[in-house]
């Protein structure tokens, strides 16, 4: 069995960048990061958002298991600590969600066991100039809001800093890709996973 490697971060770190690159390597199995089908819950924006995330990171898992199975090493564009990060940053800059944080996170442990755990994360990181720089082509987007909200930002790279370390036990390498080329950014991942 191959090993399940996902890649975590701030937004414009060049995660999914990286997966299009790393997408020309046949010995991995490239899969993007998940979207909602339901365009409405994702406008949402809340508590039942994440829940839905991490119901996708469910179905997801019979298919990084048959992947892994076959002999393949899987690279993911973000998992369910995507979900975990968001729901903090939102409980963290919005009046009255810390709850809804901790309903998302009593989900997401009545569920951990059924969701295939990465072997490996690789999480990019960016300063938030970098960050909102990278991103202004999407600002006047209303789905991105978050992407340019200082207070989300900071509770976003806190949480990715200080808390992850809570749900996920496995190993974990660093690329701050703030003055990285997008050549730069693959060859540090490549060196980092092999």
């Amino acid at each position: 069995m191959k090993k399940i490697i996902a890649i975590e971060g701030m937004p414009g770190a060049g995660k999914t960048t990286s997966i299009a690159v790393l997408k020309a390597y046949s010995q991995y199995a490239c899969l993007d990061q998940l979207m909602l089908t339901n365009t409405e819950l994702e406008a949402l924006d809340n508590e039942q958002t994440s829940r839905a995330y991490l119901e996708a990171e469910l179905g997801r898992t019979d298919n990084l298991r048959r992947l892994t199975y076959a002999g393949k090493s899987v690279i993911l564009d973000r998992c369910y600590i995507s979900t975990l990060a968001y729901a903090y940053a939102r409980a963290m800059t919005r009046h009255g969600e810390p709850t809804a944080f901790k309903n998302i996170v009593g989900y997401f442990e009545s569920i951990v066991h059924q969701i295939a755990m990465p072997d490996l994360l690789i999480r990019f990181d960016i300063s938030l100039e970098k960050s909102l720089e990278r991103r202004k082509a999407f600002s006047h987007l209303p789905q991105y809001y978050n992407w340019f909200n200082p207070a989300f930002l900071n509770s976003l790279k806190f949480f990715y800093e200080y808390k992850m370390n809570s749900y996920y036990a496995g190993p974990v390498r660093y690329i701050d890709s703030s003055d990285l080329s997008i050549d730069q950014m693959r060859k540090t991942f490549l060196r980092l996973i092999n």
